[in-house]
């Protein structure tokens, strides 16, 4: 879901007992939930809980976006259990506007992030301790009349999440970041993580920390990503553009045998479907208007790849989609969306959406600024005892003051 827009410790679970570390000293693996969403679709969802909230929730696992963002009410209705009092107020800028047109408000905090294997009857995998985060009291549809999203009783985004797990890799004016950009990391742990949700729904994971032999893996392909000059984050490693990466986009019409090809911005994005952004803003004439529907899509049949030079010098292509106006994904195809009138965002660039992460395991190396792609696998089995520890501890957190 694209947005427009110190000392953190960390409390493992990695043994029958609580162990505090200041630094993510081993790789952890957390599941990821595939997740029925309004429409018919899926998305994929991670439970958390802030602030020694006692009840895990689900929210949006998103990659497209920019920090976590966690619907919060002091009071029922609602109530919001996820959320304890272990918390201080940095700020009152937490606010965020997504493509949905969903537009967050609130408070920006500082507080403990619990990850789990499950819901309320999972269990607790790590505490992250002085993570900067949102806590959202508004949500409103901009594109429905303001129409109110939170409080609601139910899930507001997409009837399923509670909230925003945001991934992508900028640095926001309000603080709230990648949780990952928030962390040191040490014992020859790389920064950076892994996303590996397949198409079929299962085995999902995100995976914090590299191992060495992660960084270079046969089979993979890395190419470059996109530096921001904007100074570095805890980890001492450069922050990203949304874009992270930039790969030539190819378009080609069997039918005609014409062919478009452009460099461009790739925002890869759990979050979304596949979206070309602000064509009219392309550094050469944009693909021929005859192959864009009326409802800004690209007409069924066009082939639309992703290519580029890897760092072995090696052409590539790591994304390929017959456009339909039908998603069928297992098979290759789906629907393109177009969008050309942009208020707010004027980069070309195409979010690759989710349908970038059903085929190909996503290696994000922070440290060596590098992205990587190859094939989905399952965790390694000593990170699979992460799942079944309990919670042992988890309230010995460090107490913050809770803002007046």
């Amino acid at each position: 879901m694209k947005s427009h827009a110190g000392l953190f410790s960390l409390l493992l679970l990695a043994s029958p007992f609580l162990e505090a570390q200041a630094v993510v000293d081993a790789p952890i693996t957390i599941p990821l939930y595939y997740t029925a969403i309004d429409g018919g679709a899926h998305k994929w969802g991670i439970y958390a809980s802030l602030a020694g909230g006692a009840t895990p929730q689900l929210f949006e696992f998103d990659t497209g976006g920019g920090g976590f963002y966690a619907v919060y009410s002091s009071t029922p209705p609602p109530a919001s259990p996820w959320w304890g009092m272990d918390y201080t107020v940095v700020n009152t800028n937490a606010s965020i506007v997504y493509d949905s047109g969903y537009s967050y408000s609130g408070n920006t905090v500082t507080a403990p992030v619990t990850l789990y294997s499950g819901s309320s009857g999972g269990s607790a995998v790590a505490t992250f301790s002085g993570m900067m985060v949102g806590q959202i009291g508004s949500i409103i549809d901009t594109k429905k009349g303001n129409a109110v999203k939170w409080p609601s009783g139910s899930p507001p985004i997409d009837g399923a999440f509670y909230g925003d797990f945001g991934m992508d890799l900028t640095a926001n004016s309000n603080g709230i970041v990648n949780l990952v950009e928030q962390m040191t990391f040490a014992n020859g742990v790389i920064p950076g993580f892994i996303v590996n949700t397949p198409l079929n729904g299962s085995n999902g994971y995100l995976q914090i920390g590299l191992s060495s032999s992660q960084t270079n893996r046969v089979g993979f392909n890395y190419f470059t990503m996109n530096p921001l000059s904007l100074g570095t984050n805890a980890a001492g490693t450069p922050y990203y553009s949304q874009s992270s990466v930039n790969l030539n986009l190819g378009i080609s019409n069997p039918a005609t045998g014409s062919n478009y090809s452009t460099n461009i911005g790739i925002i890869t994005d759990t979050g979304a479907t596949p979206n070309i952004h602000n064509t009219q803003n392309a550094s050469n004439p944009p693909f021929p208007s005859e192959w864009i529907n009326g409802d800004k899509s690209l007409k069924d049949g066009l082939i639309l790849t992703l290519s580029g030079t890897n760092t072995t010098g090696s052409n590539v292509t790591v994304y390929s989609i017959t456009t339909a106006s039908a998603n069928d994904y297992a098979n290759f195809t789906g629907n393109v969306i177009v969008q050309d009138t942009a208020t707010t965002h004027t980069n070309f660039a195409i979010n690759a959406g989710l349908y970038f992460f059903d085929h190909q395991q996503v290696t994000y190396d922070l440290s060596n600024g590098l992205i990587g792609m190859g094939p989905l696998d399952v965790p390694e089995p000593s990170t699979y005892a992460l799942f079944g520890i309990g919670a042992i501890g988890l309230l010995m957190v460090m107490r913050r003051k809770k803002a007046a």
